[in-house]
């Protein structure tokens, strides 16, 4: 799934915790751009330690299935622990994925989000093509990563500037590999949220 150059080490996990994260990504705007539904299976790309999982399923509804995927056993380890005291704890399985393909059958998601997780991408079309197979027809798919900055922008949080994505870039690789038009979700900082359907 990820390039090993730009992979993110699980032994700073703390900072997918950092509050401050909230100042860049805010998790309440996605939550509200992104309303579920009882019966609906959302599967989180390189989850982590849960940042955007534990948003989503705090939020919604009893009936929604949570998968979530990474390719570290730390990382899915850090997740269980996170969760269990949380009364929702059997609404979220853990998967372990590899580099390039989701261990999830076609169809098997209604709703995909990934976090900080595009700019590693080894083969963003390939994988695009891999979460098309993912997502039911109809299905939403919701990246959030981080932006391209002006050149005399200094740096606060996220990746080095060559490792970032621009928004724009996003959206065209998302309508060449077959997504419905993308439309950006607003109060993101310094990063771009973007939601298309299959």
């Amino acid at each position: 799934m990820h390039d090993h150059s730009h992979k993110f080490d699980p032994a700073n996990a703390a900072r997918l915790d950092d509050p401050r994260r909230d100042e860049f990504m805010p998790r309440p705007r996605l939550v509200a751009a992104l309303p579920l539904s009882s019966g609906e299976r959302v599967a989180d790309i390189g989850c982590g330690s849960g940042f955007w999982l534990r948003a989503l399923l705090d939020a919604s509804p009893a009936g929604v299935r949570f998968f979530g995927v990474d390719t570290s056993q730390t990382m899915l380890d850090m997740l269980a622990t996170r969760l269990e005291q949380h009364p929702r704890r059997g609404d979220v399985s853990g998967v372990l994925s590899t580099e390039g393909a989701v261990p999830l059958p076609d169809a098997g998601a209604d709703v995909v989000v990934m976090g900080s997780v595009y700019h590693e991408l080894a083969d963003r079309k390939a994988f695009l093509a891999e979460l098309r197979r993912l997502l039911a027809p109809g299905g939403r798919l919701a990246i959030v990563d981080w932006d391209v900055l002006p050149d005399e922008a200094e740096r606060t949080m996220g990746p080095p500037s060559d490792h970032r994505v621009a928004a724009a870039t996003a959206e065209a690789e998302l309508v060449e590999a077959g997504f419905c038009e993308p439309e950006r979700v607003e109060g993101f900082r310094e990063s771009w949220c973007l939601i298309a359907r299959r």
